[in-house]
């Protein structure tokens, strides 16, 4: 159970895993997590996950690239013209975030999810689109580590945690996971974490487990 961001939070102050980060920026084998933010036309960093991403970037100083507000504004400059819409993805590169070289901003709509209705996704939504698309960018550039929400989603309210909707759309998900890393063959993609919310019911923990189980064959 966690969050993305604690997944970039936990090796951000332990040396020996920012020392690693900084020797894979130029090598195979970069490490990745994608960071579901609430949808907005600002794309600053307080809309893109909050406060909370804000501090994180600038608890380091970033050497490398751009630092992330300058690379946003880069996207900015992208959208231009265009509507953001529930589904667009793009990604930041950083050096400053411990054993995490690339974030994956994928972009919702809150609103959809707040009943169980909203939870459903057809495997030709706008997000499994862009999940496709992070997971071919991944293969793309020998991105093998991957962490993400399993349910591509912001934490849900806690009365919806139980719901069959949470498991169907955990299906989903390993679906098109699967069907990807089939078709990929000899795939780059070594390790990858699933997140869910610590307030996720046993009884839920178990029914995605099982799904996983079902989904990929677990030695």
């Amino acid at each position: 159970p966690g969050h993305v961001l604690d997944v970039m939070r936990s090796a951000l102050h332990l040396k020996a895993e920012r020392v690693r980060g900084l020797q894979s920026l130029y090598c195979k084998g970069l490490s990745a997590v994608v960071l579901v933010s609430p949808l907005s036309q600002k794309l600053d960093m307080a809309s893109t996950a909050g406060s909370a991403w804000s501090e994180l970037c600038a608890s380091s100083t970033e050497f490398h690239f751009e630092d992330a507000a300058e690379q946003l504004e880069e996207v900015r400059r992208s959208f231009a013209g265009t509507d953001v819409v529930a589904g667009d993805m793009f990604l930041t590169r950083h050096s400053n975030l411990g054993s995490t070289q690339v974030v994956f901003h994928l972009l919702v709509d809150p609103k959809m999810l707040a009943d169980e209705d909203g939870l459903e996704l057809s495997l030709e939504s706008p997000l499994i689109v862009s999940f496709r698309k992070i997971l071919a960018v991944c293969v793309q550039y020998d991105i093998s580590a991957l962490s993400f929400p399993l349910l591509l989603s912001t934490p849900l309210p806690e009365q919806l945690l139980p719901a069959a909707a949470c498991a169907r759309r955990c299906a989903a998900v390993m679906k098109v996971l699967k069907s990807f890393l089939l078709m990929s063959g000899d795939t780059c993609l070594e390790s990858l974490r699933f997140l869910i919310s610590p307030a996720t019911p046993p009884a839920m923990v178990g029914k995605f487990e099982e799904i996983l189980r079902s989904s990929f064959t677990i030695q």
